[in-house]
């Protein structure tokens, strides 16, 4: 048979050690069961300004008030927002020059485009007409002011200049 182990000596307890673990322990205990109010106090918060946002338009705009949110735009998102609401509008330009449509498509390739003020404002546009117009597009002069069925398609950010397609032009 084996011999039984030894027995392991208790731990001597100083009694200044366990008077002061104690102590400690009923500190502990006195602090964590003290009152403490349930509803902390929030700190006061400042009132931020809300950042400025190209004013939305809504319904119906025409074409200045549709410049004019072109104009305060910041964001690509925001400028297709705001082209997506134009709808095709009666709108008069005097004349500044024509020439010929660059970089159209469809109707609009090879056909002549006018850039002047629009309605009788201080924006400058330009509107683009199909190849079926170039005559009469070609034969205006500075000054002269046209009507014409118009719709914004593109925002120029850099000219601030709306882009128009327009059809049936005809001295105002």
């Amino acid at each position: 048979p084996e011999p039984a182990p030894e027995p392991i000596p208790a731990q001597t307890i100083q009694p200044e050690a366990s008077v002061a673990a104690v102590a400690a322990v009923a500190t502990t205990a006195a602090v964590s069961t003290q009152a403490q109010d349930p509803t902390p106090t929030p700190a006061p918060v400042e009132a931020q300004p809300e950042p400025q946002q190209a004013p939305e338009p809504t319904g119906t705009m025409g074409h200045l008030a549709i410049i004019e949110a072109l104009s305060g735009a910041r964001l690509l998102s925001e400028f297709n927002e705001v082209v997506a609401r134009s709808t095709i509008q009666t709108s008069t330009i005097k004349v500044e020059k024509t020439e010929r449509s660059l970089m159209a498509t469809g109707e609009y390739k090879g056909g002549q485009t006018i850039t002047g003020t629009l309605d009788g404002g201080e924006h400058v546009v330009t509107i683009r007409f199909p190849v079926s117009e170039s005559e009469f597009i070609e034969g205006l002069k500075s000054g002269q002011v046209v009507q014409a069925e118009g719709k914004i398609y593109r925002w120029s950010g850099a000219l601030k200049q709306a882009n128009l397609d327009g059809t049936n032009a005809r001295l105002a």
